[in-house]
């Protein structure tokens, strides 16, 4: 089921709103990893530096731009030639490919070579329809081997990035090290997507989704809650303008496009952050109405904001003025 929040709204990110927990003794610590800027806040410092020092091992893990990283070197092989690699490197390959199917191909980590085409967190570059054609033919499926834990590009030219879930991966490290620390309120903002344990000051967490015509932390609705992820995806922030339009960094893998609906942003809550990350991807290639029947389907709740307004799925908490 659907139900339209806000009629006629433009709206995206999310700000977090009232952040102060229970314990006078909190500790904030702000990093720049994964390519965003990542805050922690909780009342256990040591707890916090766990959490950075997880989230750069993370990265230099999974990152598809450091030399020295596994998913690098699946990308730098020889096409065909299996490499071997990490348990938890196969695991998260191998569940990004579980959400290619779940998704239709909404969501695939092999579109790198149509973005890296793009260039838009460069300069920017519009390609021609020659020049996508011959991208898109390497998005296509990877090859796993989960006896001897290899990875393999069958086509010459494919490249994977795990971009599109490794702060959700993140993201379910830090709150696993944040109980085993006892932790019990404490939030993180991973650059949009929020990780919240137990309650804020005895009330829910309040997340905020801005307006995006309006200077940022400028709030249009809001959602409460409290351990839950929250996740967002937008074409707001990472863009390029060319010849009077706009282009964002968010593809359709069957196009190599900017997804051709009215979907401006796509917020995700879940108890599992990195099948938000993939979700919120998904859903904004997918479009609203695919979006809500897929987000049903995985059994998490979804605000979609398009230029006809804000629509969710039914179980979410959300309202449009602060409480």
């Amino acid at each position: 089921m659907k139900k339209k929040i806000i009629a006629a709204v433009v709206c995206a990110a999310v700000v977090i709103c009232g952040v102060a927990l229970v314990n006078k003794k909190e500790y904030s610590r702000t990093e720049y990893m994964l390519n965003t800027v990542i805050t922690i806040t909780a009342n256990d410092k040591d707890a916090v530096a766990e959490c950075f020092n997880e989230i750069r091992r993370i990265e230099n893990l999974l990152s598809a731009y450091l030399p020295n990283s596994e998913v690098s070197a699946i990308n730098s092989a020889p096409y065909g030639t299996p490499v071997k690699v990490s348990e938890e490197t196969f695991a998260l390959i191998k569940k990004a490919e579980e959400y290619r199917v779940l998704t239709d191909g909404a969501f695939d980590i092999t579109i790198k070579p149509v973005a890296d085409l793009w260039d838009v967190s460069g300069e920017g570059y519009v390609p021609t329809d020659d020049e996508l054609n011959e991208k898109l033919s390497l998005v296509a499926p990877i090859i796993l081997d989960e006896e001897n834990l290899t990875v393999t590009l069958p086509i010459d030219g494919m490249a994977i990035d795990l971009g599109g879930i490794a702060k959700g991966y993140a993201g379910d490290r830090i709150r696993e090290i944040l109980a085993s620390h006892g932790v019990k309120s404490a939030i993180a903002d991973l650059g949009g997507n929020i990780v919240t344990v137990g309650k804020n000051r005895n009330k829910p967490w309040k997340i905020g989704i801005q307006d995006p015509s309006a200077p940022r932390g400028t709030v249009c609705a809001y959602i409460d809650i409290e351990d839950k992820f929250v996740v967002t995806s937008g074409g707001y922030e990472r863009y390029f303008e060319k010849d009077g339009q706009t282009y964002h960094h968010i593809f359709d893998p069957t196009t190599g496009r900017n997804p051709e609906n009215n979907v401006l942003s796509v917020t995700v809550v879940s108890d599992d952050c990195t099948l938000a990350d993939a979700l919120s991807t998904a859903c904004f290639v997918a479009g609203k109405d695919k979006a809500l029947e897929l987000a049903e389907k995985c059994g998490v709740e979804i605000v979609v904001c398009t230029t006809d307004g804000i629509f969710s799925t039914n179980n979410i908490n959300i309202h449009t003025e602060e409480k």
